[in-house]
């Protein structure tokens, strides 16, 4: 089995730069769009919870 354990040190190093762009003001676009599918997936997630 050849698997690289290059993806345990690049996908947390990728979320913390996703999270620190959406927490700045530098970038609108990305916040914005971010919030909009936080909202989606809030609703999908509280309407599952009456089903």
């Amino acid at each position: 089995m050849a698997c690289s354990l290059a993806g345990q040190y690049i996908k947390p190093l990728l979320v913390q730069i996703a999270n620190a762009i959406v927490r700045s003001n530098k970038h609108p676009e990305i916040k914005s769009r971010f919030n909009v599918l936080k909202k989606r997936r809030w609703l999908q997630e509280s309407n599952s919870r009456y089903r």
